[in-house]
């Protein structure tokens, strides 16, 4: 278990009547279907976060301490929420799976969805780039009347390939490959883009393309800053990674200073379509929790400086494990000075927050992704919103069995399930409380 840093619990206001959105994500490894293969013990998925057998324990639906009527009122009619809680869906299409059928697209609090593109995908040569792809995934979501928030994968292979442009090695950029585990047959590749300035040339050539074909796209919500593994702040997540790349020079302080590098690289080209910042809870398996909390916060700070918004992807129905990560370390930093404009707060997981109890018997390690542990998860949530006193919106991110069973046209529907996340969506920004 990674060494816990402090949970604060912040004060909680309480309001009904909120305008909400829907984020769904859809599992990348094909985690989020009924039948999906569970991360044997102590795997990392894909944001970073280590899956192990959940400590048996009792996760009570939340209540609010609520004001007295006389204080909301007053307070309610002098001063105005400031921020307000909406819903995503991290859908890893376009290759990868094939469109979400009506009855989950019809979920009544859906907004939008996060589509996942590789770099290889579209620039296919330096210079060549086809955007068909991904221009007909923003078109079917613009159809359905939902938003697109672009996540960009720049490093790392996943099942149909080498997220990187193969032509990037031809062009002399160096890289390191390993084995994920010492078992497997696949080699994973990736570049060494902490310390080679020829891979950030090529990578700019890609990023302003993107930005000169979807900047101020009103169809486009958000654009991902593409880091490392699959976009995420993570290096490499796996046990093979967690060798191979300290051997090839990494350290945490050189991939500091690129993630710097690509935050600049991102704000050069993004001026008007909002960017944010995938965090995941460790860096690779050595670099995790408490030991990599001082360059988080250099780099969310550093973020947000530049107007970009945060994704925390870690988010556990166990509050311990969440604990364990640098994640709130990160906020309380943000929540000493004022967040830029249109800050926004994303929290989820690349790991249902609930499934079905078919799933839960198969898979140990998903016994506490139940109706109690997805409460759990919810209450976590709002301890972290809490934490920049729910001064931004913030968008809840959840993977495919949640989606499934929360809306109501949907054949799973189970109306308890959607009740937690209803009671969830109820919760709307408080204003401050007045000097005293």
């Amino acid at each position: 278990m990674l060494a816990c840093g402090n949970h604060v619990q912040g004060a909680r206001g309480a309001g009904q009547g909120r305008a909400v959105a829907l984020v769904l994500v859809m599992g990348l490894s094909g985690g989020c279907g009924a039948s999906a293969t569970p991360p044997p013990e102590g795997i990392v998925d894909a944001g970073g976060s280590l899956h192990q057998p959940p400590a048996q324990s009792q996760n009570p639906v939340r209540s609010s301490v609520l004001p007295s009527d006389t204080l909301r009122m007053a307070l309610t009619e002098s001063l105005e929420p400031t921020g307000r809680i909406r819903l995503y869906w991290d859908y890893h299409g376009l290759t990868q799976d094939s469109r979400p059928p009506t009855e989950e697209v019809s979920h009544p609090d859906l907004e939008g969805a996060m589509v996942n593109v590789a770099w290889a995908d579209i620039e296919l040569a330096r210079g060549v780039f086809d955007f068909s792809i991904l221009d007909a995934e923003i078109a079917w979501w613009a159809a359905q009347g939902k938003q697109v928030m672009i996540r960009n994968a720049v490093l790392g292979t996943v099942l149909t390939g080498s997220l990187t442009p193969t032509w990037v090695y031809d062009q002399g950029v160096p890289y390191v490959s390993f084995r994920a585990k010492p078992q497997d047959q696949e080699w994973i590749t990736v570049p060494r883009a902490w310390d080679s300035p020829l891979f950030m040339t090529l990578y700019e050539g890609y990023v302003a393309a993107l930005a000169q074909r979807y900047d101020g796209d009103a169809r486009v919500s958000f654009v991902s800053l593409g880091v490392g593994h699959l976009g995420h702040t993570v290096a490499d997540a796996s046990r093979g990674g967690n060798t191979a790349l300290p051997a090839a020079g990494w350290t945490k302080q050189n991939w500091e200073a690129y993630i710097e590098e690509v935050i600049d690289l991102y704000a050069r080209h993004f001026a008007q379509t909002p960017m944010i910042l995938s965090a995941g809870p460790l860096w690779t398996r050595a670099h995790a929790g408490d030991d990599i909390v001082p360059e988080m916060r250099e780099v969310v700070t550093y973020a947000a400086s530049v107007g970009a918004s945060l994704m925390l992807k870690g988010l556990n129905p166990d509050p311990n494990v969440y604990a364990a990560t640098p994640f709130s370390e990160m906020l309380e930093v943000l929540a000493q000075d004022p967040l830029p404009a249109g800050f926004t707060l994303f929290m989820g997981d690349d790991w249902p927050l609930w499934v079905d109890e078919v799933r839960r018997a198969n898979n140990p390690q998903e016994a506490d992704r139940d109706d109690a542990g997805f409460a759990a998860a919810l209450h976590t949530a709002l301890d972290e919103w809490d934490r920049l006193e729910r001064r931004c919106d913030f968008v809840l991110v959840l993977l495919k069995p949640e989606i499934q069973v929360t809306n109501p046209s949907h054949p799973l529907y189970r109306p308890e399930v959607a009740a937690i996340l209803q009671d969830f969506l109820a919760e709307e920004a408080a204003p401050p409380l007045p000097a005293r």
